[in-house]
């Protein structure tokens, strides 16, 4: 069953993590969003070593990107000709163009200390976390399958979820709007509902691929609970000894986001829409993904956030229609 209890991710916290996978990734290119800090960094250091053709870095902030692409330069020795740095913003990242795209993690969150909105009226952390996510995940959509029909490689998309998305839920009567609105923010559970949407979206458009031939891989991963800055906004006593006792390093955390982008072989089709936890195991979701008032959620967030995307971007419809199937 899909559950998780507090003891199980205690312990979780305390086993040893697998070493970092490795593969050749020459000729291909990997998209990482969040990549200036914590576990996305380290993420992209260790995809440097596997000698990729491009290694493109999105941030909200590009001079601190830059100073990442310094590091990773550094560390790593790779040629500094193959690492770019893309603006986090969405218009001029979606107009950003590339022959091919192999690899697209989208690491970038935050946990709220507070409610706030965004210049296009939703709370914020649903935006960051979920809303950013699915857009560039559409409009990097056609790129992936490019990629794949011409170079016959599978290409991924690894969204950065979290264990604690099994331990909230949805009512019935569940919309992305009523979740955005005042009165249904809980700062405590916010973070647990934007990771539980990771895990639906990954669902959802899994479900949604074209199955016939080569096709895109889709999956979350959980980096476990690690130090990084992702706290940042919530900063407290209790927060600190949770990190001394029980967080590990963002180098461990990245791990898991490195097996699912590049491990599987001959049987990777096994992680399409799986949930990988920091022990890069294959995991069953929480009951509520699994259950079928979480299938009919599911099915009513996708055509809300498409709805909403097909407002903001013209080229959404057309790509649900041209590459994505009804459900």
């Amino acid at each position: 069953m899909g559950k998780l209890s507090y003891w199980r991710f205690i312990l979780n916290q305390w086993t040893t993590v697998p070493a970092v996978v490795h593969a050749d990734l020459t000729g291909k290119t990997v998209v990482v969003i969040g990549a200036n800090v914590g576990i996305g960094l380290e993420a992209v250091k260790h995809f440097a070593w596997m000698h990729p053709a491009h290694l493109i870095l999105g941030c909200r902030d590009v001079a601190k990107g830059n100073e990442a692409a310094h590091e990773i330069v550094q560390e790593s020795h790779c040629d500094a000709a193959v690492v770019d740095v893309w603006s986090i913003d969405l218009a001029e990242f979606a107009s950003v163009e590339c022959e091919r795209l192999d690899l697209l993690i989208l690491n970038a969150g935050m946990i709220p200390g507070s409610r706030s909105t965004t210049v296009d009226g939703w709370e914020t952390c649903l935006q960051v976390n979920d809303l950013s996510f699915v857009l560039l995940s559409l409009l990097l959509l056609p790129l992936l399958l490019k990629t794949t029909k011409e170079s016959g490689e599978t290409p991924r998309i690894v969204t950065t979820a979290s264990d604690v998305h099994y331990w909230t839920s949805f009512d019935d009567d569940f919309t992305l709007q009523k979740l955005s609105s005042d009165t249904q923010f809980k700062p405590g559970i916010r973070y647990h509902d934007s990771k539980l949407l990771n895990v639906l979206f990954v669902h959802a458009l899994n479900d949604r691929l074209r199955t016939s031939g080569p096709t895109v891989i889709v999956n979350a991963v959980n980096p476990g609970f690690c130090i990084s800055q992702l706290h940042r906004n919530v900063e407290s006593l209790t927060i600190r000894i949770y990190v001394a006792l029980f967080a590990i390093s963002a180098e461990k955390g990245s791990r898991a986001i490195v097996w699912t982008a590049i491990t599987g072989g001959e049987d990777a089709d096994e992680l399409r829409g799986g949930y990988i936890d920091f022990l890069c195991t294959l995991k069953e979701p929480s009951d509520f993904v699994l259950s079928t008032q979480g299938q009919v959620i599911q099915n009513r967030v996708w055509d809300e956030v498409v709805e909403m995307l097909s407002s903001i971007d013209a080229r959404v419809p057309g790509i649900v229609r041209d590459h994505l199937v009804s459900v």
